[in-house]
């Protein structure tokens, strides 16, 4: 057995402590007070700063400077500038000692505008013998690239922050939030042969010298280099069986973490229940290649609020409940395909969260896991679903669409409750229920066709739906719950295909509060509707004719009417003395069918009507 302290022991478990807890070494602008120059040396884990350049046409200098000069909110910061032609600067520093597997660097970062025409800026990772292993750079345009690559795009002024993990001797990840504070970036390096980080080295060279150069510097902060021991960095872990699991992380790790493939000789193969609670000083979190685990523990990166970014392991087969509770940072999350289920609150105020991908072999989705992603702006729910469990998207303000596959037969409880952005619904036809509250405040809503033959409509289903004017029950439904349209104001028909369903327990007296003017439409056919459907006027609902064209060929027009109905529509010369000529009969789908009388050019005046045709 490797060497370890053991805290406890039995016949089937050893639990042991990683073998040191990291080394965190600092250094940040607000050591230098104003004087930073070459041969400064702030901080501690770091050599001193070695540094040079040239004016040449211009200007070249560094600093502990206001980044607000920048348009960057910073506060002091370094920085540095080579601007004009054949000017230059470079500021080196060497780690204290170089890095070793699972140790991590990382450094805030605030660029504005580009290097302009012919200019670059920007920093490198390098080994003790100066080799560039990572290097990124900004010239002429916003893009900023990472070996020569785009990494991150988009415009923003927000301070970045880097994160570069040794993952063996040949591999660094890096992690980057982006200017925007939306976007993100991530990758591995492979290098070819040994990449060990031991120096950082920022540059930048003829960086164009014109009303902008002040915005052009460059600002960094916050160098932070953590060192731990024979590669387990700041992990602790329990060993049962020959297989270790993460238990938890030292108090001072930080930054971007790999979970690696073994822990003091035994492979990992779980990280346990709550072993990253809490710790919001993590902004990445990534699993070394080669790793065994195959299971995650409830709550595992709960509360993690700087996390911005996490690729799961390819061998779980779940993601467990509260795995991402309030994760407020969350910009992305790679999901593997193996994943069968999503456990109850696993995505649960993930704030920053706008997309995220379900694999296809999912079979079951927890409640409320997606809870209050108010930048959720799509979801595509696999077809292995058949219920859609409770408040699944809560208070997801910016969900603009949702994909429900075909097998679903059931919408739970407020599962899109205020989901405001929702703009369009298509219901599979085999649905037979849905839940109370389920589309609650649902303002984008305008129009809702609905195939399947319901059973039954939750109390207040579509409760303060604002922008909703029509709702079609197209496969009729059994029964409606208290105040299904209540607060609906821009209701102007709902459309049924089926008897009277039964009402609540109200008996309907709530069914239209708060609504405008909507009308109940009904077929003539079944039969037993009256005047009047809980407080609303109700009609027969009857062929209408629309949208008259003219062309060459033909005068067209459409018919709307109820799906799977068939209509006849007939044309005339005469009002008066009326002989009606059948022109077409038509089976309606999608609410309407479309008509066509190639013939009406051969009469001075032509009339239609439609009606429906006898079965």
């Amino acid at each position: 057995m490797n060497k370890a302290t053991i805290f406890g022991v039995s016949a089937a478990l050893l639990a042991l402590a990683g073998p040191a807890r990291a080394v965190v070494n600092a250094d940040s602008a607000a050591n230098y007070g104003g004087g930073w120059t070459n041969g400064s040396n702030g901080g501690g884990g770091f050599a001193a700063w070695s540094i040079s350049g040239d004016a040449g046409g211009g200007w070249a200098g560094n600093g502990i400077w206001d980044s607000a000069n920048a348009g960057l909110s910073m506060g002091s910061a370094f920085g540095y500038v080579a601007k004009g032609a054949g000017s230059y600067i470079n500021l080196d520093r060497s780690f204290s000692q170089a890095m070793n597997t699972g140790d991590v660097f990382s450094i805030d970062l605030g660029l504005n505008y580009d290097a302009g025409a012919g200019g670059s800026k920007g920093f490198a990772l390098r080994t003790a013998a100066n080799r560039e292993i990572v290097t990124v750079n900004q010239a002429g345009s916003a893009a900023i690239t990472v070996n020569g690559a785009n990494a991150l795009t988009n415009y923003g002024t927000a301070a970045m922050h880097w994160t570069f993990t040794q993952v063996n001797a040949t591999q660094v990840t890096v992690y980057a939030t982006g200017r925007s504070g939306s976007e993100a970036y991530s990758a591995t390096i492979n290098a070819t042969g040994l990449c060990f980080l031991a120096n950082i080295h920022f540059y930048a060279s003829a960086i164009t010298n014109d009303e902008y150069a002040e915005l052009r510097q460059v600002y960094f902060d916050n160098l932070v280099l953590s060192q731990g021991t024979a590669g387990t960095g700041a992990f602790y872990y329990a060993v049962e069986d020959s297989r270790a699991t993460v238990t938890g992380l030292a108090e001072n790790a930080t930054g971007a973490i790999t979970v690696p493939s073994t822990l003091g000789g035994y492979p990992v193969t779980a990280v346990g229940r709550a072993a990253l609670k809490d710790r919001t000083n993590v902004t990445s979190l990534a699993f070394a290649s080669g790793v065994s685990v195959t299971n995650l523990g409830a709550s595992a990166f709960q509360g993690c609020s700087s996390l911005a970014l996490a690729v799961l392991p390819s061998g779980i087969g779940s993601i467990p409940p509260a795995l991402f509770h309030g994760c407020t940072g969350l910009v992305s999350v790679t999901i593997p395909a193996g994943v069968a289920s999503v456990g109850d609150s696993a995505f649960v105020g993930c704030r920053a969260l706008a997309s995220v991908t379900l694999p296809a072999g999912l079979t079951s989705l927890g409640e409320s896991a997606f809870l209050n992603c108010r930048n959720l702006a799509s979801l595509d729910i696999p077809d292995g679903i058949t219920s859609i469990p409770g408040q699944l998207c809560y208070e997801c303000r910016g969900l603009g669409s949702v994909a429900i596959p075909a097998g679903v037969t059931n919408i739970g409880y407020a599962a899109f409750y205020n989901c405001l952005g929702l703009s369009s619904l298509s219901l599979p036809a085999g649905l037979k229920t849905v839940g109370h509250s389920a589309f609650h405040g649902c303002d984008g809503l305008d129009s809702v066709s609905i195939a399947a033959a319901l059973g039954s409509v939750g109390d207040e289903a579509f409760y303060a739906c604002a922008g909703l004017q029509t709702i079609y029950f197209n496969g009729g439904v059994t029964g409606l719950g208290v105040g299904v349209f209540g607060q609906c104001a821009a209701l102007d028909g709902v459309y049924f295909q089926c008897d009277v369903p039964a009402l609540g327990a109200d008996g309907g007296a709530d069914m239209f509060t708060g609504a405008s003017e909507p009308t109940a439409y009904y077929l003539a056919n079944p039969s037993s509707w009256s005047a009047a459907f809980c407080g609303a006027p109700a009609e027969e609902w009857t062929p209408l004719l629309l949208g008259p064209a003219v062309t060459a060929e033909a005068f067209r027009f459409s018919v709307d009417w109820a799906d799977g109905r068939r209509v006849r529509v007939q044309a005339s010369t005469n009002l008066l003395n009326a002989a009606w000529l059948d022109l077409a009969t038509q089976t309606v789908a999608g609410g309407a069918c479309e008509v066509s009388d190639t013939n009406w050019a051969a009469f001075p005046q032509r009339f239609y009507r439609a009606e429906p045709a006898e079965d």
